[in-house]
């Protein structure tokens, strides 16, 4: 926001605590508070002379509530006039305690196979290797195949190996970002989307990758799906509807984002419950919309 609009960090922290977002301008520090936090972040670029950048931190979230404070802040921030802009980022973390190391080669490896896929519901500029702040982990692999990487995963001893090979310069700045594993609270973190001054989108992404990391834990797609490296978007597309089944919803809200950032160009799209296919994403969504037969498997297991 411009400080030329008389904002500074303290008030902004003064209008989310009045809205009962409680937060505080604590500059930059890493300390994990039970308060939401301004801090100051150099990576952000004013969009114009007298703008005020700021990165802004939540406490730990849990449950329907922490989805509903998320957006309580969100929507604050913009009733004050405040924006992001295309230098911002979304870091979301997940608690990684309650992943064991097999969960999270699981998860690692669904990210792999399905990275062009998860690319699809964020903007270009976010994609493959266009932001050196969340590069794609696929590059981590070079030219390998997917049983190659399937394989590096599976020999993971420990979660500091799998780090190495997920994340081989010990950098944070990968899409999917398994460092913050070694934290005194650990996490995985995804640095996938852009900042977002929409709640709609907020709440999306958060119960996406939530989904995702569910999933996970208990199914790895195997690379025989993959066998010959042919895996289109489009089949990426399948994969993760597929790894996703049990989230009506998310499914929902994920393909209504792919199709408004353009789809995927790559067709026919298939449902992953009757098989029929069309042309265009949007379809697709309709098809899901009408068509209850399609959605008996996963409403009996939704969540």
């Amino acid at each position: 926001t411009g400080a030329d609009l008389g904002f500074s960090r303290k008030d902004i922290a003064f209008n989310l605590s009045q809205a009962g977002i409680i937060a505080r301008d604590e500059r930059y520090t890493k300390n994990v508070t039970d308060h939401w936090k301004i801090v100051t972040d150099s990576s952000l670029v004013p969009s114009a002379a007298g703008d005020l950048p700021f990165e802004l931190v939540s406490p730990i979230l849990c449950s329907e509530a922490g989805v509903a404070a998320a957006r309580k802040a969100i929507l604050t921030l913009s009733k004050m006039g405040i924006y992001t802009n295309k230098s911002a980022g979304l870091h979301l973390h997940i608690d990684g305690a309650y992943f064991s190391l097999q969960e999270m080669k699981n998860l690692t490896n669904n990210w792999l196979m399905c990275e062009s896929a998860i690319e699809a519901c964020v903007p270009p500029q976010r994609r493959a290797e266009r932001n050196r702040f969340a590069k794609s982990n696929r590059s981590a692999f070079g030219k390998s195949s997917s049983k190659q990487r399937f394989l590096r995963i599976s020999e993971a001893q420990t979660f500091r190996h799998l780090r190495h090979i997920c994340n081989p310069d010990n950098s944070k700045y990968w899409k999917l970002n398994l460092c913050t594993l070694d934290n005194a609270s650990p996490t995985v973190e995804f640095r996938l989307a852009g900042g977002s001054d929409e709640p709609r989108f907020l709440e999306f992404y958060i119960r996406f990758i939530i989904a995702f990391c569910t999933a996970s834990k208990t199914k790895a797609i195997p690379y025989s799906v993959n066998s010959n490296d042919t895996l289109t978007s489009r089949d990426e597309v399948n994969l993760l509807l597929e790894l996703l089944s049990s989230y009506r919803k998310v499914c929902d809200m994920y393909l209504s984002k792919v199709a408004e950032m353009g789809g995927v160009e790559i067709n026919p799209w298939r449902c992953f419950t009757c098989n029929k296919t069309f042309d265009r994403s949007r379809q697709l969504l309709q098809h899901r919309k009408d068509s209850q037969r399609c959605f008996r498997r996963s409403d009996r297991s939704s969540r």
